[in-house]
């Protein structure tokens, strides 16, 4: 049984590709295109894959695509009501989008002229964002049970989810909803200290320990730890709610819109300028946001064991490449063992829909070694 995973008109396009349950290859399309972060159609990934494997399209058994544009749709539609104007932009952007990941057969009927697409179209599975992510920790893990975790800025509108594994089967226990997001957080305050570009976050993990976090306090007005282990933000802070996220061109690359509101400017101060050098203030701010994040996700897990009783937990999603906060989780929640896998990011998503089709909704037992 070959299965084909993709990550499509999404950041860190990716292809993968898995033969009874085993990857044969999985690759980024910017390895191929030389842009970073390129966010169209894998064509060249896939035709890699499917070279790697030996096999043409038409003998792919099952197409996995991590997104489901049907996911939360009611809630969707809630806060498109809620946020007239730019909400409407913001969705808008998101259903054109969508629209192209459920009419896949034109891409697929370029890579390999002649195929049936109707035939083809029968293979194809959406896998919504978050459980790919954690189908991609969890069943890739040497676990045989395991807590999980998906966190990353928003994907088919939840930022967060949790749940548990056992065998071949997950099961989600709570999510949390756009625009309450731990990688919107980040992703903010990563503008503010003048990094804009798409994926700049690593910078400010990078810049934190020059600083002293001085203003854990004031951050968490901006982002509130809930008794129940998940968390809000204040709104006052963001813009995220009247506009759109993340935009793509024709050409594919992903750019970020400015996420912080006059409101945090007016409590953190401007927006470092493009040659503005790095003062004590912006080390101690960057220190300030990676010690509030590492610790919301300290609260997350600690919680997440609580309710679980469980030792092990997977972990994936964009904030989960928080290298730094992944090396203190053990000194820092009550989980013994940890697993992350190597592509926890948006690229993860093809390999995560494969593996959740093949074990999740085929029933087929788990390859990795239990």
């Amino acid at each position: 049984m070959y299965i084909l995973g993709l990550n499509a008109y999404h950041a860190d396009s990716s292809a993968a590709i898995f033969k009874d349950g085993k990857m044969i290859a999985a690759t980024e399309e910017e390895r191929f295109r030389r842009v970073k972060h390129w966010a169209g159609f894998p064509s060249l990934a896939v035709k890699f894959c499917l070279k790697e494997a030996g096999i043409s399209l038409a003998q792919v058994d099952h197409i996995a695509i991590g997104r489901d544009p049907r996911a939360k749709l009611f809630k969707k539609l809630l806060f498109l009501a809620k946020n007239p104007g730019g909400g409407f932009r913001a969705v808008k952007d998101r259903m054109g989008n969508a629209r192209k990941v459920s009419s896949l057969e034109e891409e697929f009927a370029l890579i390999e002229p002649g195929i049936d697409v109707q035939v083809l179209k029968g293979k194809i599975h959406q896998v919504e964002h978050h459980r790919s992510h954690l189908a991609s920790a969890f069943f890739a893990s040497p676990f045989k049970e395991a807590a999980l975790l998906s966190i990353d800025g928003s994907g088919d509108f939840t930022t967060t989810m949790i749940g548990t594994g056992a065998g071949n089967k997950m099961t989600i226990l709570d999510s949390v909803d756009f625009p309450h997001s731990v990688g919107l957080f980040y992703t903010a305050f990563t503008q503010l200290l003048g990094f804009p570009h798409y994926g700049d976050e690593y910078k400010v993990m990078g810049l934190a320990p020059y600083g002293k976090p001085q203003y854990v306090d004031r951050l968490r007005e901006v982002i509130q730890f809930r008794p129940d282990g998940l968390f809000r933000l204040d709104l006052r802070y963001f813009v995220s709610a009247k506009s759109g996220i993340i935009s793509y061109g024709d050409d594919h690359i992903p750019v970020v819109a400015p996420l912080f509101s006059d409101y945090m400017v007016e409590k953190f101060g401007a927006p470092r300028a493009k040659d503005e050098p790095l003062s004590e203030y912006h080390k101690d701010l960057a220190a300030s946001v990676q010690r509030v994040t590492e610790e919301l996700i300290f609260h997350i897990l600690t919680h997440l064991h609580k309710r679980t009783g469980l030792d092990s937990v997977c972990i994936a999603g964009g904030v989960a490449q928080n290298s730094v906060a992944n090396g203190k989780l053990t000194r820092n929640t009550p989980f013994k063992n940890v697993y992350i896998p190597s592509a926890g990011h948006d690229a993860g998503i093809s390999m995560g829909a494969a593996l959740y089709v093949y074990n999740q909704l085929l029933d087929q037992p788990r390859c990795r070694t239990l």
